[in-house]
């Protein structure tokens, strides 16, 4: 009676409807709606509150939302014999998923149908988009993903396949194919070949397909009607139409039962670890047709021709923030970061050898900002206004890393869109298994190369490299070396030492670098923790080719012309360290500049001098007959980079300039003590006396034949004063034109050893590889309205999440601590008192000064049995090697196959 009910009703609004009462041989499929049951009033486990009656409160009653009947038995295969939505649930998709149900029962039934005929008019409206929307669905999806977004590529199939993977009737879907108006005349050619499926061959169907070539001549396809259709006229047709593809239903159990997620490269659980979430879940429906009915809490996006910006709506959002931003590539390494990417170490914590090399000024200085620091953090405990960070800001580094994710997981997805749902399946034609037997032993010789010829190489290279490792690690031991523990060692003297130790260590720890780069492809590519060593690796090395390349034409020049430059060395050293001194030496001996000098001390000093300086000149007349095989040394030395003859040349400047710095230390050194003997008398002259206990000055009283002495000797210094100040002027300004000079040295190594190169290429080349932060820009709304043309009174603001690459002044950062340092070394006031005084400059600590050579490196290079396990590492993704047979033997031996088989 129910039954006949339904059909009476349905009636009312079908014009075919002809049988009310037979109703023994259909099956009726309801469509029921049971709505939320409502909230209690009260907390019922609360004593205080009144208890509350819910006696006359009415049960949740279903209520049926339509239904369609079907055929026990029906002899033409229809699968839909009646379907009605009532009328206050039309036009909400409820027909479609009717339909839906009604062809998945078909699917598992096994019979190709569909609706009784004939249609009323609104069933045919509603069939001829149901049907519209699964064969678009099903030619997007011809070949795979590879060929869904490539509309350039053709592929034949016949209206059969259509019919069979859509399970659409053929008539069906040639009448929906017509009405869709996306066909093309392409004219004759021939048809597709019929496939020989193995159910159809039988249990012999092996040996049939085996022997289909020696059967004879194949028969001839005969031409059939073509037409061309385009995939981008379709996606116009499901846009032009409001056709969603996609099922909400389906993609979130598909989600929940992993389909999406089939063959994977690299473990899921890591995308869900860094993302912050358990699982992924449907958030919505992009450009969803009207008839499609949403849950209140998911989101409906609509786009529009010519413009960006989505239409977002949702039915419990009281104000929408639409935040738009262009998805990072992680297959060109582009990430967006909420800190400034780090291009230097970050373990490169002040050494015990740095902090014993430190002046005590320094050790004052970092003991003070310590203080500093710890005095802050104490104040901040004290701060009675304290915010503390919304739920959006803690989310927002979760966020960041979804950001990252969004194209590697969305092409992850596409991939596997085709899965949802069943699809037809079939055997492989002859001419397809042909292909995979082909590729099949291309593969098995390939592993044999692989597996077996290309280990013996790798073997030897790792012996070999271990053996450069080994000397390597004597050479450094030689370096860093030290007599006593407070003593130089051989590095923080000699420039050359330096750079000889710089690319020792960098060759140490070249293959950890590389083996971390390698690991990187076993794992997801958005993973970023990699990247900041993947551009000091390739910096390094970008920097070593070319400072070999600059040495190679350096080295040429030098050895060409080493006759040249060794007259010319010659020349500048006889004219600048000796006969510009003599001159200099000769000029103060008499009146410089007018000044009136103590005769007697002048000549005393400037022979002095001069007999050191003619001393020099016989050295340095020995010396310039191995100039020409030291130029050929440094030419050489040259091959192995521009740095290593300009640290070779700054070595020889100090060696060859000995002698003026010894007289700068002797002329100092008469100064100062000239100077600390005229303030003691001048202490005495007046009375007082510096107290060594309290490091004062304090009164004192002296004898009358103490104060005449020291007045007489007070006097005698302070006229002599003059004479020793300029002899000190005139070796300090040679003193520091030395250092000058071996700075520029020193910068030009710390350029072709440390300068961003590679992180300037990529700032101008791909600013996405190279982050800095992030900002938001706020964009005009009004101009989105209107492209959309919405009526939504949702308050909606549109937000741009830009990246913001890294500032020059970021990479430059080393150099600016390092010219920091120097100003600070040289330029600060105590240095511009010592030289008042003839006290002596220390010149700045070798190692202190140049760390930034060192940011690249690790405070502790790896050691031999580190860099042996580096290199020898096995890869998680290696094969094993394939075992095969020669005369009758298995190799390798061992069980499977495996022996002593090595895994690369």
């Amino acid at each position: 009676l129910f039954c006949q009910n339904l059909s009476l009703f349905a009636k009312l609004f079908l014009d075919n409807k002809s049988v009310f009462f037979d109703v023994t041989g259909f099956t009726y499929f309801l469509l029921v709606y049971t709505p939320p049951a409502p909230p209690p009033t009260g907390p019922p486990d609360d004593p205080s509150q009144p208890a509350v009656d819910t006696s006359d409160e009415k049960p949740v009653r279903p209520h049926i939302v339509g239904f369609f009947s079907k055929e026990k038995m029906s002899w033409d295969n229809n699968n839909l014999a009646c379907i009605l939505v009532f009328p206050p649930w039309q036009r909400k998709g409820l027909g479609a998923l009717l339909m839906g149900v009604s062809y998945e029962i078909s699917r598992r039934e096994g019979v190709l149908g569909g609706p009784e005929k004939p249609i009323s008019d609104l069933g045919r409206k509603g069939y001829r988009r149901f049907w519209g929307g699964e064969i678009a669905r099903w030619l997007l999806g011809i070949g795979g993903i590879a060929r869904a977004f490539d509309s350039s590529e053709e592929t034949l199939v016949d209206v059969g396949d259509c019919s069979r993977g859509t399970w659409i009737a053929l008539d069906d879907c040639l009448a929906t194919l017509r009405e869709m108006g996306l066909l093309q005349d392409a004219g004759a050619g021939p048809g597709k070949k019929p496939e020989v499926s193995r159910a159809a061959a039988g249990d012999d169907g092996d040996e049939a397909m085996e022997d289909v070539g020696d059967v004879g001549e194949p028969e001839p396809v005969p031409d059939v009607p073509r037409v061309r259709l385009d995939k981008e006229a379709v996606r116009g047709w499901i846009a032009a139409n409001g056709i969603s593809l996609e099922r909400p239903g389906h993609v979130e159990f598909a989600f929940k039962v992993g389909t999406l997620f089939r063959n994977s490269p690299h473990p899921v659980s890591h995308i869900y670890e860094r993302c912050g979430h358990a699982s992924m879940h449907v958030l919505g429906l992009t450009n969803a047709g009207d008839d499609v009915v949403l849950d209140p809490f998911l989101i409906s996006a609509v786009t529009a021709s010519g413009c960006r910006v989505p239409q977002i709506t949702c039915a419990k959002a009281t104000s929408i923030q639409v935040i738009l931003y262009d998805r990072p590539l992680p297959s060109k390494m582009q990430y967006i970061s909420l800190r400034p990417i780090s291009l230097a170490l970050g373990d490169n914590a002040p050494s015990a050898e740095e902090v014993e090399s430190e002046l005590e000024h320094e050790r004052l200085e970092n003991r003070q900002k310590e203080q500093k620091r710890k005095l802050v953090e104490k104040l901040k405990q004290h701060i009675i206004v304290k915010r503390s960070p919304s739920l959006k800001e803690k989310a927002l580094p979760k966020i960041i890393s979804q950001v990252n994710w969004a194209y590697e997981l969305e092409r992850l997805l596409q991939k596997n869109v085709s899965r949802i749902g069943t699809r037809p399946k079939r055997a492989l034609s002859v001419s397809e298994r042909v292909a995979e037997h082909a590729e099949t032993m291309r593969n098995y010789v390939w592993d044999l190369v692989v597996l077996y010829l290309f280990p013996v190489i790798q073997w030897g290279f790792v012996y070999m490299l271990m053996g450069h490792r080994a000397v390597a690690e004597v050479l450094l031991r030689i370096l860093e070396w030290r007599a006593r523990p407070h003593y130089a060692a051989l590095k923080d003297i000699s420039a050359t030492a330096q750079q000889v130790e710089i690319r020792l260590q960098q060759f140490c720890y070249w293959p950890i670098q590389y083996r971390t780069l390698r690991q990187r492809k076993d794992n997801w590519e958005s993973i970023t923790t990699s990247h900041p060593d993947y551009i000091r690796f390739y910096n390094s090395l970008w920097l070593v080719a070319n400072d070999v390349i600059i040495g190679i034409a350096l080295g040429s020049y030098i050895i060409d012309n080493g006759e040249w430059v060794a007259g010319t060395i010659a020349q500048l050293l006889q004219t600048y360290t000796v006969e510009a001194l003599r001159r200099s030496i000769s000029w103060l001996m008499g009146y410089p500049a007018g000044l009136k000098l103590n005769r007697e001390l002048a000549l005393f000093l400037g022979d002095l001098f001069l007999w050191v300086i003619e001393y020099w000149s016989g050295c340095i007349v020995i010396t310039q007959k191995m100039l020409p095989h030291v130029v050929w040394f440094v030419g050489f030395s040259s091959f192995a980079g521009a740095s290593m003859p300009i640290a070779v040349v700054s070595d020889l400047l100090s060696l060859l300039t000995v002698h003026i710095h010894c007289f700068y230390m002797a002329s100092a050194r008469i100064f100062h003590w000239q100077l600390t003997i005229l303030i003691s008398l001048f202490h005495l002259f007046r009375g007082k006396k510096h107290n060594i206990l309290r490091n004062r000055i304090d009164s004192c009283d002296y004898d009358l034949d103490q104060l005449l002495v020291g007045t007489i000797l007070f006097t005698v210094l302070f006229f002599l004063l003059p004479t020793v100040v300029v002899f000190y002027l005139n070796f300090a300004v040679a003193r520091m034109v030395i250092i000058s000079l071996k700075a520029v040295l020193d910068t030009l190594l710390s350029c072709l050893n440390h300068f961003p190169l590679f992180a300037l290429m990529l700032r101008v080349k791909d600013p996405g590889r190279l982050p800095g932060g992030i900002r938001y820009e706020l964009r005009n709304t009004v101009d989105v309205r209107s492209h959309l043309q919405t009526s939504s009174q949702t308050p909606t603001s549109v937000i741009y999440l830009k990246p913001i690459p890294l500032t020059f002044g970021a990479m430059f950062y080393q150099y600016f601590q390092m010219g920091n340092r120097i100003r600070k070394h040289y330029l600060s006031p105590r240095v511009l008192f010592s030289l008042l005084t003839g006290q002596f400059v220390p010149p700045i600590n070798r190692r202190n000064l140049y760390s930034l050579q060192y940011s690249m490196l690790p405070n502790q290079r790896p050691t031999i049995r580190e860099m042996w396990n580096a290199v020898t590492a096995p890869s998680p993704g290696a094969k094993k090697p394939l075992p095969f047979i020669v005369n009758g033997r298995r190799y390798p031996s061992g069980p499977g196959g495996g022996g002593r088989a090595r895994y690369h």
